[in-house]
């Protein structure tokens, strides 16, 4: 049997020496799943559960799939100097958050993600945090559509930004409500505190 055609072959030599990016090749793992592993409290879709159950401790398990990229010369050359000055990151690491991060923000418009004392985190673009936003809403009075109105005067939003806050926590719940459950931990610490050294100057 004659043998196929050279250009038959996936693997061809690039012989254009400007086309520098066809010799950096770099496996980054892309995301063909997310697994929300957390406790039983926060597990169970069917239940939900008052704030203080919830397990602060949900963390997110990515199931993964090689991929191979070719990246312009100058990109690779950015993401190799962000990973430089980002102490513990790796290159396919920093690569697979930039675009999950990409598609969440093409997936749902208006909302950025941001670095803060809790790691990073989504929000409204030139606004709070998405957690910060859900929490406003469980805790006021109102319910229906006259909860989204009083979010936004507490919040000086408009009613569509609110409502963007709670398409990205329908999507990614576990997320959200970790954050919250971890911004009350702070606080009642923050709190516990401050009542310790009016003790001691009583």
């Amino acid at each position: 049997m004659p043998n196929p055609p050279e250009d038959t072959f996936v693997r061809r030599r690039v012989h254009d020496p400007r086309v520098l990016y066809a010799r950096s090749y770099l496996l980054v793992w892309t995301i063909v799943g997310v697994v929300g592993s957390c406790s039983r409290s926060c597990s169970s879709p069917a239940r939900r559960l008052p704030r203080r159950e919830r397990s602060a401790g949900c963390t997110l398990h990515y199931m993964t799939a090689p991929l191979s990229i070719r990246f312009d010369e100058r990109v690779l050359a950015r993401l190799r100097q962000r990973v430089r000055t980002s102490p513990g990151a790796t290159v396919s690491g920093l690569a697979q958050r930039l675009v999950e991060e990409g598609l969440r923000m093409a997936e749902h418009p208006g909302i950025v993600f941001k670095e803060g004392p809790s790691g990073r985190r989504a929000a409204l673009a030139f606004g709070p945090d998405v957690w910060e936003v859900v929490k406003v809403l469980e805790e006021i009075d109102e319910r229906g559509s006259a909860a989204v109105q009083a979010a936004a005067e507490v919040l000086t939003l408009r009613e569509s930004r609110v409502r963007t806050a709670m398409h990205y926590y329908a999507a990614y719940p576990q997320e959200v409500d970790a954050e919250i459950a971890q911004a009350n931990e702070e606080s009642a610490a923050a709190e516990a505190a401050w009542l310790a050294e009016q003790r001691l100057l009583a």
